[in-house]
């Protein structure tokens, strides 16, 4: 399995940018990156869902999931 294939399948379930990272190795700019090219090469869009901590905006993080596939 790709790097790439393998970050699809954490959107599918749903998956922080730091699980990403973690999972693929990838730097956060390339991560990023991939994140906004999936809606042009892939035909997705990944949807964010801030989820806001108990102690503020320091343990708040983002949960990205995958809003519709190409059949």
């Amino acid at each position: 399995m790709t790097k790439r294939e393998t970050a699809l399948a954490l959107l599918r379930t749903g998956a922080t940018l730091q699980g990403i990272i973690h999972v693929t190795g990838w730097t956060k700019g390339t991560a990023n990156n991939w994140l906004s090219m999936i809606r042009r090469k892939h035909g997705l869009e990944a949807q964010q869902h801030r989820c806001f901590g108990v102690t503020g905006a320091k343990g708040s993080f983002t949960i990205y999931t995958l809003k519709g596939e190409k059949e």
